[in-house]
C-alpha cells in the first residue's frame, strides 16, 4: 500500500516535471516578435507627435524604401508639404555614418501638429508660397539627388503608375522642384524630389 502510494507520487512528480520542462522549452523557443522597420517608424511618429497609432498607420506614405534606421530614432521636425498633401515628417536619431535622417509623408492636411507634438519636435506651419522662400537646406537638409545623377522618374495617371529613367540637371533636397531630362524622350521636365535617386512628375489628366 505504501509502495503503491509512493509510486503514484513519483509518477505525478515526474509528470509535473515533464510538463514544466515542456512549458519552459516553449518559452525559450518562442521569443517575442521583432518589429519591422515600418512599425518602428509608425510607433515613433505616434509617440513624438502624440497621434493615434491607427491614424498614423492609415495615413503614412513612404517616400523611399527604408534603409538602416538611426539609433534612438526620434521625430526631428514636421513641416507642411508644399503641395498640400499633409505633413513631411523628418526622422533622425544619434549621429551615425551608417544611417541618415529621412522623411515620410502624413496625408492629413487638416492635422494641427503644433498643438500635439512634443516640445522637442519642430513644427512649421505655412503655405507653398512662404515655404518656397526658405532655403533648401533649412527646409529639408542635404540634397537627395545631384546634378548629373541618374534617377527614377515616377508618375501616376489615374490608376496607372509609370516609371522612367531621367538625368538630373540640378541638385535637390526632399520636396524641392528641380529640372530633369527624360532619357527616353529627351524632354526636360520639372519634378519633385521624393527620395534618394527618386523624383515624381505631376501628370495632368
Amino acid at each position: 500500500m505504501i509502495a503503491s502510494t509512493m509510486l503514484r507520487g513519483c509518477m505525478a512528480w515526474l509528470l509535473f516535471s515533464y510538463v514544466a520542462a515542456l512549458r519552459g522549452a516553449e518559452i525559450r523557443i518562442s521569443p517575442p516578435l521583432a518589429l519591422t522597420p515600418e512599425q518602428q517608424v509608425e510607433l515613433a511618429i505616434a509617440r513624438d507627435l502624440n497621434l493615434d497609432l491607427t491614424l498614423v498607420m492609415q495615413r503614412i506614405q513612404w517616400l523611399a524604401p527604408l534603409g538602416q534606421l538611426p539609433p534612438n530614432m526620434r521625430i526631428v521636425s514636421a513641416k507642411r508639404d508644399p503641395f498640400g498633401s499633409g505633413w513631411l515628417v523628418r526622422i533622425g536619431g544619434e549621429r551615425s555614418s551608417h544611417s541618415l535622417p529621412f522623411s515620410v509623408l502624413l496625408r492629413t492636411p487638416d492635422l494641427d501638429l503644433a498643438a500635439t507634438a512634443r516640445p522637442a519636435v519642430t513644427v512649421s506651419e505655412g503655405t507653398s508660397a512662404n515655404l518656397a522662400a526658405v532655403s533648401k537646406n533649412e527646409r529639408y537638409g542635404a540634397p537627395l539627388v545631384h546634378k548629373g545623377e541618374k534617377v527614377e522618374l515616377v508618375g501616376q495617371f489615374g490608376q496607372v503608375k509609370l516609371a522612367f529613367e531621367a538625368l538630373c540637371l540640378e541638385p535637390g533636397a526632399l520636396g524641392d522642384r528641380i529640372r530633369v531630362r527624360n532619357r527616353s524622350s529627351h524632354r526636360v521636365l520639372v519634378v519633385t524630389v521624393v527620395g534618394p535617386s527618386m523624383v515624381r512628375v505631376q501628370m495632368e489628366p
